[in-house]
């Protein structure tokens, strides 16, 4: 069984992995994983990781994470990170990057992927580069295997209508 926990202020990487997740009818692994993402800060003495692979965003403060035995990936705008993007392009109704994958992971089910280069372009107001460097990472440590751009559409939100005015 592989476990995602998100660690994440709002909701949008859950709806972007959710979304990929969907679209590309990944077979997961059978056996035990988690992966755990963390996109929000932690405070002091907050998390401890004792195994599986953990995402970190390496643009939030991260004082109180402690991690044993865990593959960590980490991403965003620091040129250190794991994960970084390039050329990035934001329009009012879409964004475009470069997925950098700059050292190799291993994924659920064993396989190495070296580093590669992929185009993405998001579909969803108010997703950052950071969220979607993480979805696409989730998708490909899950075994997705993209070829050519990949392309994000967060789901539509619930229409709620509005109560008549009385």
């Amino acid at each position: 069984m592989v476990r995602i926990k998100i660690w994440e202020q709002g909701d949008a990487v859950r709806r972007l992995l959710e979304r990929i997740l969907d679209d590309s009818a990944i077979a997961f692994p059978t056996a035990n994983a988690d992966i755990t993402v963390i996109d929000a800060p932690i405070g002091p003495g907050e998390m401890l990781l004792e195994s599986g692979i953990v995402l970190i965003n390496t643009d939030h403060s991260l004082a109180g994470l402690s991690c044993h035995h865990s593959q960590i990936i980490t991403y965003g705008l620091d040129p250190h990170a794991t994960v970084t993007p390039s050329s990035v392009d934001e329009a009012d109704s879409h964004m475009d990057f470069c997925y950098c994958l700059q050292r190799s992971i291993t994924t659920l089910s064993g396989d190495l992927i070296d580093c590669l280069d992929i185009p993405v372009r998001i579909h969803a107001g108010g997703v950052t580069v950071q969220q979607g460097l993480c979805a696409v990472t989730v998708a490909l440590l899950c075994g997705a295997t993209p070829d050519g751009r990949v392309e994000l559409c967060a789901p539509r939100e619930k229409m709620v209508e509005p109560r008549p005015q009385m």
